[in-house]
């Protein structure tokens, strides 16, 4: 169904966990099941996040972690503190 139509309900987001080469984690929101946010992903290239785009080949995995929590979505080191780029 199209969003565009009338009663079209709105799809629920899911939080997903990219993990990165160089240790990040970033919290992505997507309707998609896990799957296919995986291909999309892949097809793409990236990982769409509001406040990065995440190239595929830096990505060490995509895990499904339950469903979108507003003000919850963060970037983060996985490990040690946040370390200056440069």
């Amino acid at each position: 169904m199209n969003e565009a139509e009338p009663g079209a309900q709105p799809q629920p987001l899911n939080n997903y966990l990219v993990r990165c080469l160089n240790g990040w984690e970033i919290k992505v929101g997507s309707p998609l099941d896990l799957a296919t946010f995986w291909k999309i992903s892949r097809a793409d290239g990236y990982v769409s996040a509001d406040k990065m785009a995440i190239n595929f080949h830096n990505i060490v995995s995509i895990e499904y972690i339950g469903p979108y929590v507003p003000g919850g979505n963060i970037v983060a080191p996985a490990f040690g503190g946040v370390k200056p780029q440069g």
